[in-house]
């Protein structure tokens, strides 16, 4: 794993990227003939997720129940699922996408519009996961789970722990700690460490932070990875306090005792993950079905269980174990609710927090850190090649 393991094409590939999903975005279906034979019942259902995502009993049981195989792709953050699709959207039926992902994938438009008549658990959600900023009526996308983010560490390494996002720039980690591979969280984290509000924070606020940020690749043991990689990390020995997320770190604490969970005391980054369909999908009522599968209380509450991530069913809840439900770091509503908030940037905040992350990788590159091009086109201004 290199010390930045997602990071930016500039250039002729930024400019490319843009106009390739642009182009994807505006084609539009081809016309059906009226003549044509009906399509045949789909036999394969494609899903495009997030690495140990869906618990393989569930998906075994959708394929017996609906007759089908099921598909699965696993990317390892929200750029590169964005990338995917945007070159294949025909390739997957499924997403589960994080909330700001929703947004940006039904920017592209590149989801299908949901016919709610298919989806007959949907009044079982929780309103406070519906209906949100980023998929207003959720035309395009049913929530699946939910969590924080927070600190991972090893108890017996680091019998103190950690609390607080200050951490990230502790000198005594140094070496000893990794972050997910989330440039836009991590400048909403650099900004809530500097008491700023990232949703009020001016563009110098977002200097600051952009800059505190490169502190924390400062030598080539600073490290950005994926969730599953840093808790592989920190179990190894190899770190002592990993950025993760709440569910992640807990199954691994039932295997390993000496892997603790918390949230900063600052205040945690919540997210919401969703199933959408992909616009191009070739089976959107197998999709409509695996999706109403899905949110089955039963269905919700094995997936909430096995996988130790929040679930927005209310209806699964009393299908919990008491561990999780009554846990603060899994269900953080439990606890100080008004610390945790979902990452949301006003459009102009947004633009200075895409920004700050290309330069991040600028300076890093300028550092002579070892880089992987592959994520940032996503975060290049609209119409240009380089800042």
């Amino acid at each position: 794993m290199n010390v930045i393991s997602r990071a930016i094409r500039k250039g002729v590939y930024g400019t490319l990227l843009a106009i390739s999903l642009s182009s994807v975005s505006c084609r539009q279906p081809n016309a059906t003939d009226k003549h044509a034979s009906p399509p045949a019942a789909a036999t394969q259902l494609s899903i495009l997720t997030w690495s140990e995502y869906l618990v393989p009993e569930v998906i075994e049981r959708f394929e017996k129940e609906a007759g089908v195989t099921v598909k699965v792709t696993e990317v390892e953050n929200s750029d590169r699922l964005i990338q995917t699709l945007g070159e294949k959207a025909g390739a997957f039926d499924i997403v589960i996408a994080d909330n700001d992902s929703v947004r940006r994938l039904a920017d592209l438009s590149l989801l299908a519009t949901l016919d709610h008549s298919k989806l007959t658990h949907f009044g079982q959600l929780d309103p406070q996961f519906v209906d949100l900023w980023f998929d207003p009526r959720n035309r395009y996308s049913v929530p699946y789970l939910w969590g924080a983010t927070g600190f991972a560490y090893h108890k017996g390494r680091l019998p103190g722990g950690v609390d607080s996002w200050d951490s990230l720039w502790d000198p005594k980690l140094r070496g000893r700690l990794a972050v997910l591979d989330e440039p836009i969280d991590l400048q909403y984290i650099a900004l809530l460490s500097e008491g700023k509000s990232p949703e009020t924070a001016l563009e110098a606020d977002f200097d600051e932070a952009g800059l505190k940020l490169v502190e924390i690749f400062s030598d080539v043991e600073g490290r950005m990875t994926d969730c599953i990689t840093a808790i592989d990390l920190l179990q190894s020995g190899r770190m002592d306090v990993v950025m993760t997320y709440g569910g992640d770190a807990a199954q691994r604490m039932e295997s390993d005792p000496n892997i603790a969970f918390v949230l900063p005391k600052e205040g945690s980054l919540l997210w919401l993950d969703s199933f959408v369909i992909s616009r191009d999908s070739s089976a959107p009522d197998l999709a409509h079905q695996f999706i109403d599968y899905m949110t089955r209380p039963e269905i919700a509450g094995i997936s909430s269980n096995r996988l130790r991530f929040a679930t927005p069913n209310l209806a699964a809840r009393d299908l919990l174990d008491p561990d999780l439900a009554n846990d603060p770091n899994l269900y953080p509503q439990v606890g100080c609710p008004e610390k945790h908030r979902f990452l949301i940037f006003p459009p102009e905040n947004r633009r200075f927090a895409d920004r700050q992350v290309i330069r991040l990788f600028e300076r890093l590159r300028e550092k002579g850190l070892s880089i992987d091009v592959e994520q940032v086109a996503s975060h290049q201004p609209e119409g240009t090649s380089n800042l």
